[in-house]
């Protein structure tokens, strides 16, 4: 049993590591593999999104300095106002995702995510 135990915090360091490269390379989309990833680990559909969050906020920080030393963020008028609709956005969705069933969490979600990847493809 305590090899099994040991075996299970070795999947959920390396996903750690997974979601944290993934959000540092890409700059976020560590949450669509730390959601996944949490819920094959049994957390419930909404308590996954709500995590995921408080996960990726000190990898997006992280990943926000390193950025930020190599001179690779744009302080440009236009990026304020779309950090500003994200802080509002952000607000609206968290309220949301205490009204709305886990289905149809997951289904946005879902679509959000393939209609990211075709854009990404085309």
């Amino acid at each position: 049993m305590k090899a099994l135990k040991k075996f299970d915090k070795t999947i959920k360091i390396v996903l750690g590591l997974v979601i944290g490269a993934v959000n540092g390379f890409f700059g976020s989309g560590g949450g669509i593999i730390a959601v996944q990833a949490m819920e094959k680990l049994g957390v419930e559909q909404k308590k996954a999104h709500a995590t995921s969050l408080l996960v990726i906020l000190p990898l997006s920080i992280a990943s926000a300095v390193i950025y930020f030393l190599s001179g690779s963020v744009s302080f440009e008028g236009s990026t304020w106002f779309l950090l500003g609709g994200a802080c509002a956005g952000g607000l609206v969705g968290a309220l949301l995702l205490d009204k709305l069933k886990g289905e149809w969490v997951n289904a946005i979600f879902t679509l959000l995510i393939i209609a990211s990847g075709i854009r990404m493809v085309f």
